[in-house]
């Protein structure tokens, strides 16, 4: 049946009942779906963005897949594993530097214990903003141009990335704990940090641990890039073969990539269950 929908008769009934809309709703519905369209037209125009162009890339992107496949695995042992491991330590330490800096920010920012409101709680609302509305990519450019090449960049991109993402899970974590706790600690006449550490870190210590985990399970995919902007890891490696146009080498440092991401997807997927 078209042009209905499932209304309550009345609020005190708990099974839907189909009614056609009347004419005001079918109006704004069309409306609605006509401003949509009307964007994506405009929008589409205005990028010279037309379907046809991607029936047309077919032949290209077949080449381009023929020229990676199949990957060159001899590539692997001597080339990739070392900016393996550097990609992961990479993630780990930018992850954990991202931690240290984001727990003062959650604090600041959790208006329930931020110390100096409204002042700090702008301050760390502020920092959260800003520090995610960079993107890592950028942030790495702009510290390879301060700091060379190298990890060094991409662990600080990292870890100022991550301040943003932590600081504001953590601090919306923080803002809808059970209160009731709160004034039981504070009732024996506990000082503000013993509050902070007997009754809200007990109660958010799973998400602490489950977003930081989650956080470096988005990290290590970052930093398998990173490399592409001078901030070393497997992306270095992954934008030389490129250079080169051995695009079988670039194939196999991509089945590298592809790999880890899933063994940490399973790992950081299992160690969340297992915390929550």
């Amino acid at each position: 049946m078209k042009g209905g929908s499932l209304k309550l008769k009345n609020k005190s009934e708990k099974k839907p009942v189909w009614h056609y809309k009347d004419p005001k709703e079918r109006t704004k519905s069309l409306l609605i779906w006509a401003i949509g369209f009307g964007i994506l037209i405009w929008g589409s125009s205005i990028l010279n963005f037309h379907f046809a162009r991607l029936f047309k890339a077919w032949f290209p992107l077949s080449n381009f897949f023929g020229r990676l496949l199949p990957p060159d695995l001899s590539y692997i042992p001597k080339n990739v594993i070392w900016p393996l491991i550097e990609t992961i330590q990479m993630s780990v330490l930018g992850t954990i530097l991202g931690i240290f800096l984001a727990i003062p920010v959650a604090w600041l920012a959790a208006y329930n214990i931020s110390p100096l409101k409204p002042f700090s709680y702008i301050l760390g609302r502020g920092i959260t903003v800003v520090t995610r509305s960079i993107h890592v990519f950028i942030w790495s450019m702009i510290l390879v141009a301060l700091l060379g090449f190298g990890p060094l960049p991409g662990i600080l991109a990292l870890g100022i990335y991550s301040v943003g993402f932590l600081g504001k899970m953590w601090a919306e974590e923080i803002e809808n704990i059970d209160h009731g706790q709160v004034e039981a600690i504070e009732a024996t006449g506990a000082n503000r940090f013993q509050i902070i550490f007997y009754g809200v870190l007990p109660q958010i210590f799973p998400s602490f641990v489950g977003l930081s985990i989650y956080r470096w399970d988005i990290n290590l995919r970052a930093s398998s890039v990173l490399g592409m902007v001078g901030a070393g890891g497997l992306g270095y490696e992954l934008n030389r073969t490129i250079n080169l146009l051995a695009y079988k080498k670039t194939a196999s440092v991509l089945f590298v990539i592809i790999i880890i991401v899933i063994i940490t997807e399973f790992l950081s997927a299992y160690i969340r269950g297992k915390i929550s």
